[in-house]
């Protein structure tokens, strides 16, 4: 048993290594390529998308993460500066509703998207629960101006949950009253959509340089305290940490 999961293991490494480097797909967010977090489902979309004839339809059903997930952001760009996305339909599957082997807390969505001219706008419909609600779509299609896609997150295309025109309503005051993410002709502080810092994805952002800027922990806060824990000494997983009384004055100074 051991040696045919090694044996597994290694097959896919070695899949996930030749999908990197083959060539074949570029649709990578930048600097994604190489790094973490590597969903395989993107290679069959990217696949889809560039294979189709001119003129031609692609259809997929995809995890959630296509209409949001940062790793995807640069397949959401391509489908809606080069493609014209026509549909989005995002599903909860709450008791196996729809794929009983899958479990509820897994979304999942469908796209279509034609090989020709570029986005301008597109039907979405999210949070269906029920094949009731799907045979009722029509009921729950919201019409998307491409360029709030455009305009609310330049840098990864997310296309937001939104289950009411009047929810999309007020999101696009929201972005008319506040810089956009990605942002940079605002002026400081930037906002960036991205997942948290991690040592696997981020390893190049970590120094001991006492001029960068100080990051928190999960051990480190607890309930209604910020100083749970306070670093001491070593490195990763080697590291020591101090534990702090609640409401310790003096973060320095060893719990008694």
């Amino acid at each position: 048993m051991a040696a045919s999961w090694e044996r597994h293991q290694r097959n896919l490494f070695g899949l996930v290594h030749f999908l990197k480097h083959s060539g074949r797909y570029t649709l990578y967010a930048p600097g994604n390529l190489g790094k973490g977090d590597f969903n395989v489902y993107r290679m069959f979309i990217e696949h889809a998308l560039k294979t189709v004839c001119r003129g031609g339809f692609a259809a997929q059903i995809a995890p959630a993460g296509f209409r949001g997930g940062a790793n995807v952001s640069a397949i959401r760009q391509y489908v809606c500066d080069h493609m014209t996305l026509e549909l989005i339909v995002s599903f909860i599957n709450a008791g196996g509703e729809f794929f009983p082997g899958v479990h509820g807390q897994f979304p999942f969505m469908i796209y279509t998207a034609r090989n020709m001219g570029h986005t301008k706008a597109f039907n979405a419909a999210f949070g269906i629960t029920t094949r009731a609600a799907l045979g009722d779509l029509q009921a729950n299609i919201i019409p998307f101006d491409a360029d709030f896609i455009r305009t609310n997150a330049p840098d990864t295309y997310t296309i937001p949950d939104v289950r009411s025109a009047a929810d999309l309503t007020v999101a696009k005051k929201i972005l008319h009253a506040h810089p956009a993410f990605g942002d940079v002709t605002a002026g400081p502080p930037v906002r960036h959509y991205q997942r948290e810092l991690d040592m696997g994805n981020d390893t190049d952002r970590f120094t001991t340089d006492p001029a960068g800027l100080p990051v928190y922990e999960g051990r480190m806060i607890t309930h209604f305290d910020h100083r749970a824990k306070t670093y001491d000494s070593g490195h990763g997983n080697s590291s020591r940490w101090i534990e702090r009384a609640f409401g310790d004055p003096d973060p320095s100074s060893p719990n008694p």
